[in-house]
């Protein structure tokens, strides 16, 4: 079959090249064209459903609506994990399907069993709310409004945010949602006077209703005046805080009306008492803004749209408010992929350099180059035409790919090169197109069995699960299809173009380039050499081998390396109960001590929760962003500015505050590994809340002993003081009124009561009535209120209810229908596996753990070890694998044995360069091993093929391994600087994004150094013992 692909490519050469640059043409626009983003779709299918009951404490949230919404959840097909939360007056349930379920598939389901117990939930609790779906990685813009005169207060930006801004973003096709949060949002507002209501002898009710019953419009049919019909229109609704003031509520003796007035004072305000969401910049309050787009969407095509929507906002608001971008996600992937993108440019340009030196001639150099641009943009057809992105990942896959399309085309085209030089020298009956299709075919199960074993050691890569598998797929996908089509480009259009312009009008050198006549002059002696002190070689190389291989017990383990994202997010944790007003005050602190640092650009922080968000953060949580400049223009690394961020924000800067820094992309892969913003996470699970949380602290106190911990904190699952209004039963009963009547007044008075809405233009204000806060500020004073009875007379509220202070939990958190508790940390100089193994250790010891409690590991670490132990069980299937292939194109079960016997010594230059340069083992360390395996194995079929049929030619043992191993040492160099120096930018770049490939490009470049040189020296040797043995075997038995 391949020769008949080669004798077609000859046939029809000129069309062979013609489609070539149409393809390539193609692939160019396709890719620019293509959806960029930073990393491949990771976002597992997750949907939340959101529950509200105002006032209700996180127990009763727990037990009356988290807990049925969990059971209905956990009976779906296809739900591999559900989480939830249960905080005062809300609940949200986090319902995580398996990889590659339809996402609206699960909407739908998640839909129908919502509408199935929607009936059974109590009376005061809100329908459920399943949130948009959108996108883990999905908070791609975040801005800020910004009042440079001064003239406007916080809820006239928020009223800007929330009426102009949202909608005109939402408009915009691909975006989930937009939240604001910060400012105050407008309100009319009715604050009652207890004493001027109970001197005029009214109740809450009875304000609530007049005011109801005070705004609406009627429709009135229509009234037909000649030739015309007019709509009759009853105008009653109210407009202004005049009509709120002038609302009747009752009309007594001599027909005086009771106005609302007198007994209340209306203002346009917001409370801050029930505000649960504040923003900030650069330690002024402002209103924060953050963009969440869908999943599937191209993220810079929505981001400059928002961005182009965002400035034409901006100069339709009123003079001096100005929109300021705080994170825009964009950024971060363009510094990714151009740091890629020039690492793939610098690498080909070093491909090219190496093989102008080596063929020495401009024509091959060029025939061996076209492999590059068309293997590379034919892959990325395939790749989109698949539905991947372009992200880190299958750019990384193919600067991989760079140095190694290329080797199948210099083994080709050198070996097309050499058998027309000899034909041209010494001219046979052949013509110069059978001279190539004879040396195309010489060397075409060569590379055939080679590529096949390159694209079969990515199959660990290919098996892996969970997010590692989503995010290392494409690489492999990227690479694999790069050798494909490589071969085929090999097998067709090199023949074609070797045919075109070898063929004619060329003077063909006598020598071969000067550098490689100079490396034949050294290898050869120093081939001979070894093969006469093979016994010693082999001993120093065994020798090598073993003191490699102690090594890697010293090497550190991690999951992924850390990217530099030239931001920050600093979680902070003030303690439970701390009021929003003081939650803001600390947080404007720490935005002042952080603009200190150089580095920073601006900072923004966003403290408690957003409506309708899917973080269950209470008012004493800040999530603080800070921008720096990019690591190409400052000199200061992440760790070091990790340093001065952690020492600022300490403890006995902050004392009681705890602090948290990470990074929104890492912080976003922390919670999809573990539901928690941190590389570990311990859960605790247990069915007492006190118990949980002593068993929490003493894990908390060991950690402590561990050395790398950072940012070690246990979730605050706490007792916090409340304020309880415990109704009465007896004694209401007795002015007839029932629990529910006292639980009503009690939220109407304190929370307020949305009575009805006010309409201006196209925008709705809630119109909110409760005791203004000056009468309600002291506990006496509550007690003192007045509530209707049943008979009409008014009541303290003291006689039907007992009003006392006590401790309750502020939140309650839920896994797979657990109670449980997260002990979380991040790492710092020193490598994850072993501070986890260290940790598992130390609570095994010293923490006893009763009957019902226990407890798992998440985080990063779970994914790494996962990962390693499938790429570790795939591996010994992809050795048979190589196996069977080599056999098939050996046909010798020794020589197969052969070259695999050259696994183990490729691996000591990687090992060695990891030990030498990071010290850490990680999961793309990993992947550049297996490629390691890979090329090491390609190499030696080179070698032994050319080696077996130089003998099947006649030519003695001895002869054979001399003339085959100096006649293959120009395309196995070739190939082997090809692969080494396309990835030495990778593995020299700092730019965002390089810590990514880093790791792989070390570990190729460096295992590169060793695999050729015992490819060359060491294989040949043994290839010498083992047939030597061999044929003094046969020929004892002749």
């Amino acid at each position: 079959m391949w020769s008949k692909i080669i004798e077609f490519s000859l046939k029809y050469k000129l069309l062979v090249i013609v489609v070539a640059i149409a393809v390539t043409i193609l692939g160019w626009q396709t890719f620019q064209s293509a959806p960029i983003d930073v990393y491949p779709d990771i976002n597992p299918p997750r949907i939340t459903v959101l529950t509200e009951a105002h006032g209700w404490s996180p127990e009763e949230m727990e037990t009356l609506v988290t807990l049925p919404i969990e059971s209905t959840m956990n009976g779906i097909p296809y739900v591999d994990r559900v989480r939830s939360s249960s905080a005062i007056g809300l609940s949200l349930v986090f319902v995580e399907f398996a990889w590659g379920t339809d996402i609206f598939l699960a909407r739908q389901m998640v839909s129908e069993r919502l509408q199935l117990i929607a009936s059974n939930l109590p009376s005061g609790v809100d329908a459920p709310i399943i949130l948009p779906t959108s996108s883990l990685l999905g908070e791609i813009i975040e801005y800020a409004l910004v009042d440079e005169t001064g003239q406007f207060g916080p809820m006239e930006m928020r009223d800007l945010a929330d009426w102009i801004i949202r909608y005109q973003l939402q408009s915009q096709g691909g975006i989930a949602k937009v939240i604001n949060i910060g400012g105050y949002i407008k309100q009319y507002q009715v604050f009652i006077n207890p004493d001027q209501l109970t001197s005029f002898d009214l109740s809450l009710e009875d304000v609530a209703l007049a005011l109801e019953s005070s705004n609406e419009n009627s429709a009135g049919g229509f009234l037909i005046r000649d030739a015309q019909e007019l709509m009759i229109r009853g105008l009653g609704r109210i407009e202004t805080v005049a009509d709120i003031e002038d609302v009747v509520i009752d009309t007594r003796q001599h027909g005086r009306p009771i106005l609302v007035k007198d007994v209340a004072r209306v203002q346009i305000g917001s409370t801050p008492e029930i505000r649960r969401g504040a923003g900030s910049r650069n330690g002024t309050e402002t209103v924060l803004g953050k963009v969440v787009k869908q999943p599937g969407v191209n993220t810079l095509a929505l981001t400059d749209k928002v961005l182009s929507v965002l400035s034409s906002l901006e100069a339709s608001l009123p003079d001096g408010i100005k929109i300021k971008r705080e994170y825009v996600q964009a950024d971060l992937i363009r510094r990714a992929v151009d740091t890629v993108k020039e690492a793939l440019r610098d690498g080909a340009i070093l491909v090219t350099v190496v093989l102008a030196v080596f063929l020495f001639n401009f024509r091959t150099a060029l025939i061996a180059l076209t492999a590059i641009p068309l293997s590379l943009v034919i892959s990325v057809i395939v790749l989109i035409w698949q539905g991947f992105s372009i992200n880190v990942m299958t750019l990384s896959g193919l600067a991989i790919a760079v140095g190694m399309v290329v080797d199948d085309a210099i083994v080709n085209v050198e070996n097309i090169f050499r058998r027309l030089r000899e034909y041209f020298q010494q001219p046979t009956s052949e013509t110069s197109t059978q001279v190539v299709l004879r040396a195309s075919n010489e060397i075409r199960s060569s590379i055939v069995f080679a590529t096949l074993i390159i694209i079969l050691v990515f199959i660990p890569l290919f098996s892996l699960d969970g997010m590692e598998g989503r995010m290392f797929r494409p690489l492999g996908w990227a690479v694999a299809i790069s050798m494909i089509v490589s071969l085929l480009v090999a097998l067709t259009l090199i023949p074609a173009l070797s045919d075109r312009l070898l063929t004619a009008n060329i003077q063909f050198p006598g020598k071969e380039s000067p550098i490689v006549n100079w490396i034949k002059k050294g290898y050869r002696p120093l081939l001979v050499l070894t093969l006469k002190w093979r016994i010693w070689v082999l001993g120093a190389a065994f020798i090598l081998m073993l003191l490699t291989l102690s090594l890697i017990p010293r090497l550190g383990r991690e999951f992924l390396p850390v990217m530099d994202e030239a931001t920050f997010t600093v979680s902070v944790f003030s303690p439970p109960g701390t009021s929003l007003g003081e939650s803001v005050r600390i947080g404007r602190e720490m935005e002042v001590k952080l603009l200190t640092i150089p580095e920073v650009i601006s900072v923004s922080s966003r403290t408690g929760r957003a409506d309708a968000d899917e973080h269950a953060h209470d008012v004493n949580t800040h999530e603080i962003v800070v921008n720096f400049t990019p690591p190409d223009k400052r000199e200061k690394s992440r760790e070091e500015l990790l340093e001065s961020v952690r020492q600022l924000l300490s403890s006995q800067n902050f004392p009681g505050i705890m602090v948290s820094v990470g990074q929104p992309i890492q912080h976003r892969l922390d919670h999809l590994l573990s539901g928690v913003n941190a590389q570990v996470a311990i859960k605790l699970f247990g069915p007492d809340l006190n118990q949980l949380r002593q068993k929490a602290e003493q894990i908390h106190r060991v950690m402590l002993d561990v050395d790398g911990v950072t940012d070690l904190q246990v979730e605050q699952q706490v007792q916090v003081e409340q304020l309880q209004i415990k109704v009465d039963r007896l004694a209401a009963a007795r002015y007839g009124l029932s629990v529910k009547d006292v639980n009503h007044f009690v939220e109407s008075a304190f929370k307020g009561e949305v009575i009805s809405q006010i309409l201006q233009g196209q925008r709705q204000y809630d119109m909110v009535m409760r005791v203004d806060p000056s009468f309600v500020n002291q506990i006496n004073k509550i007690a003192k209120l007045k509530i209707r009875a049943s008979g009409g007379h008014l009541v303290p509220l003291e006689q039907v209810a007992e009003v006392q202070t006590d401790y309750g939990p502020n939140t309650i958190n839920r896994e797979n229908v657990s109670r449980r508790i997260v002990i979380q940390c991040n790492v710092q100089k020193r490598d994850l596996a072993s501070f986890v193994t260290e940790v598992q250790t130390q609570i095994q010891r010293r923490v006893n753990l009763t009957d019902g409690y226990f407890v798992t590991y998440g985080g990063q670490f779970e994914s790494q070890q996962a990962a390693q132990k499938r790429i570790l069980i795939q591996t010994g299937g992809v050795l048979v694998g190589i196996f069977i292939l080599l056999y098939l194109a050996m046909n010798s079960v020794r020589l197969s044995l052969l070259v695999m016997l050259n696994l183990p010594l490729a691996l000591i230059g990687g090992i060695i360069s990891v030990f030498f340069s990071s010290g850490i083992l990680s999961i793309p360390s990993m992947v550049g091993f297996i490629l390691l395996f890979g090329i090491a194995v390609r190499n030696g079929i080179i070698l032994t093929s050319h080696i077996n049929d130089l003998r099947s030619e006649g030519l003695p043992l001895y002869e054979a391994i001399l003339k085959g191993a100096e006649e293959r040492i120009s395309p196995v160099l070739m190939t082997a600087l090809t692969t080494g120096l396309g990835m030495l930018p990778l593995a020299l770049a700092d730019g965002s994004g390089a810590e990514l490939q880093k790791p792989l490009a070390i570990v190729i470049s460096g295992g590169m150094v060793t695999a050729t040189m015992l490819t060359l020296l060491v294989l040949p040797m043994l290839y010498y013992m083992v047939e030597h043995n061999g044929d003094s075997e046969r020929a004892e038995q002749r």
